[in-house]
């Protein structure tokens, strides 16, 4: 069960910069290509989410922490061109 849980953090924290890396605002290919894929980040973020709150409910505050990293990428969709162009 220690694996499961230690896929779903690895999974996890790789789907928590790919949704932070976009923010930096650089024209490196490696960053912007976390442009596009949104919606299956998304779709991942939420997948673990679910399977980290079944597999091992949250006690600590660690786990809390964690699932709240997740929770902006399915809840909000992440930045886009328009509300960037809308905010500045």
């Amino acid at each position: 069960m220690d694996w499961i849980v230690g896929g779903l953090f690895c999974l996890g924290a790789l789907t928590i910069v790919a949704t932070l890396l976009p923010i930096w605002k650089t024209t490196q290919w490696w960053v912007r290509v976390c442009d596009f894929p949104r919606f299956q980040i998304a779709i991942i973020a939420l997948a673990v989410f679910v399977g980290f709150a079944a597999v091992r409910p949250p006690a600590r505050w660690a786990d809390w922490l964690f699932l709240c990293a997740l929770c902006p990428r399915w809840l909000r969709g992440g930045p886009n061109e328009t509300s960037a162009k809308f905010l500045s």
